[in-house]
């Protein structure tokens, strides 16, 4: 990548107010059709860590320049279906450096906002080119740049947009990075669990392992097995834990069954009607008889019902 002076505008500023033809329009949708996939082939030349490194001094990092890129396009989309079916309408502005210090954006997925802009831009390219030339010359307004912007216009703004941060991006993948880290980050961390740091070894000391690993001799599998079931056996086992003993019913012997068999084909069968009353028999004997209500007796207020419970609580206690 050749040698940017303007970190911020790796590619330059946006010219506003210009004309654009069609066929500029038509180069514009297939920039803006191509920007998950640039962006995606960039990503697998980043290092490690590298998606936390700022492209520049004060400016944001990898990660929250592509969840920045998601949160713009889906705005944009937006303004752009607003332009085609509403006469001028007027945008919302949203506070864009605001919502990249939020802490999805700063801290979140990636990968989540690079799948967000592939199904966005898949949605927006068909919108973009389904727009007769009558269309196109459709706009909204913008409160904060107080102006109209037409949808050529817009069209070309958010393909110099995605060129932009694209820029950002591939200078963080090139090792192009504010060399100083991360950005300084205004909200207060909570301080980690500090780690025991390992002795760094000398180069002779590496040497010696080295050696006394090529020299030592090498186990064949049996013996590795061996060596394995070994340390396994001499393992104490894990005490299981104590399990209630339940008694264990005697077993009966082939004649107390064949009794016990004719027994219950000599006793009389009951038929369904006995069945069904013997039944209802049981059901009422578990039953406890409910006093009934009296109806002339008089309705408690909410206030008694309250102490009635109250004393009736203090009296179990």
């Amino acid at each position: 990548m050749k040698e940017i002076t303007d970190r911020r505008y790796p590619i330059g500023k946006f010219e506003y107010g210009k004309s654009f033809s069609n066929e500029d329009t038509r180069k514009h949708i297939k920039i803006i059709s191509r920007l998950p996939k640039e962006i995606k082939k960039t990503l697998k030349k980043l290092k490690d860590g590298a998606l936390d490194k700022p492209y520049r001094t004060g400016g944001w990092t990898a990660r929250q320049v592509i969840h920045h890129l998601a949160d713009s396009h889906v705005n944009a989309y937006i303004r752009c279906k607003l332009a085609a079916t509403e006469k001028a309408p007027i945008i919302k502005p949203y506070e864009e450096k605001a919502w990249a210090e939020l802490e999805d954006a700063k801290h979140g997925s990636a990968k989540i906002s690079l799948k967000l802009l592939s199904a966005l831009h898949a949605r927006w390219v068909d919108f973009l080119t389904s727009l007769s030339n009558d269309d196109l010359e459709l706009g909204y307004y913008h409160p904060a740049n107080k102006r109209t912007v037409s949808l050529r216009e817009a069209i070309a703004l958010y393909a110099w947009h995605s060129q932009h941060h694209l820029a950002h991006i591939q200078l963080v993948a090139a090792g192009n990075f504010d060399k100083s880290g991360k950005k300084e980050d205004k909200k207060e961390k909570l301080p980690a669990a500090e780690k025991p740091k390992r002795a760094r070894r000398s180069s002779a000391e590496v040497a010696a392992e080295k050696a006394a690993k090529a020299a030592a001799p090498k186990l064949s599998r049996a013996e590795v097995l061996a060596k394995a079931r070994a340390a396994r056996q001499a393992k104490p086992a894990a005490p299981k834990a104590a399990v209630a003993e339940k008694p264990k019913r005697a077993r009966r012997s082939s004649a107390e069954v064949a009794a016990e068999k004719a027994a219950k084909a000599a006793a009389p069968k009951m038929s369904r009607a006995e069945v069904l009353a013997k039944a209802r028999a049981a059901r009422q004997a578990k039953t406890v008889a409910k006093p009934k209500k009296d109806p002339n007796a008089p309705k408690l207020s909410k206030q008694e019902i309250m102490a009635k419970a109250r004393a009736a609580r203090k009296s179990k206690k």
